[in-house]
This record gives structure tokens, sequence and C-alpha cells, in this order.
């Protein structure tokens, strides 16, 4: 909800309209107002707070100028990215249903294959000398648990 929503008013209103939505809003809003419930009371007061936000940054010039310039701006780039979804639909192949978990589990078996068919290798192997063979289990440790970490 935009600013000018919030107070009622139209985007090119006056400072006298500005001023006179504000008070109209704030009698209706205002905590103090009414002697209701706890939980409706923080709820006005909330909406209260809103609206003293927007006509904070209304009544200003130039932080009203630097709004506008914010809303226009997300306005443009709604209107820009509004359209590009379907337009993306349109280009993709809808034939062949794109399962990214499927490719990301079979890289993982194979990973997970590897490593167990190099560990058998360096643990069967004995022309290699047990240093050598503690600094290759713990690379291969450490791969797997950057593996582990990353997920």
């Amino acid at each position: 909800m935009t600013h000018y929503e919030r107070l009622g008013i139209d985007r090119n209103a006056s400072l006298d309209e500005i001023k006179s939505a504000f008070r109209r809003k704030a009698k209706r809003t205002h905590p103090d107002a009414r002697h209701g419930a706890p939980e409706e009371r923080k709820l006005e007061s909330q909406e209260f707070a809103e609206i003293v936000r927007a006509y904070e940054a209304l009544i200003d010039p130039e932080r009203r100028a630097a709004y506008d310039g914010d809303l226009e701006r997300r306005a443009r780039r709604f209107r820009e990215t509004e359209s590009a979804p379907l337009a993306d639909f349109r280009k993709v192949d809808h034939s062949r249903p794109n399962v990214p978990t499927k490719g990301r589990r079979d890289k993982a078996a194979a990973f997970w294959f590897l490593m167990v068919i190099l560990l058998a290798g360096v643990l069967s192997d004995e022309s290699m000398s047990n240093t050598t063979r503690v600094i290759v289990v713990i690379l291969m440790v450490a791969i797997v648990l950057f593996q582990l970490v990353k997920r």
C-alpha cells in the first residue's frame, strides 16, 4: 500500500489535502481515541504509526519527490518483469520436464562411489607408505566433509 493510498488521497494532492486527510485518519486511528482490548489498541497504534510515516513523507516536498521517484522506479520494474515470465514460459521446451534433483542425486551417488573405490585402492596398495596412505585418507575425508558442508 502506498502512502497516498494509506491517506486516501490522489497522487497529485495539494499540501492542504494531505493535511486534512492526515487529520481525518489520525482521529480515527489514534490509539488514545478508543478504549478497546489491548490487541485492538496495538493494531490501531501500528496503523496510526503508518499514517504518521505516510504524512511525514508526503508533507515534505523533497521527501515526496524522492518517494514519487521510487514509486515510478518500482512501477517500471514491475511492468518490465511482469511480461518477462510469460515470454520465458514460451521459450522453454515443456515436452521434457526439468527435474534438477535427479541430476543432483546422480552426481552425489557417483561422488560417493568414486570415494569408496579410491579409499579401497589406497588401503589395499602395499607399495604406498603409511605416511602417504594417511595423507591421502585425510585429503579424502576433507573432500567428503566439504561436500557435506556444501549441501
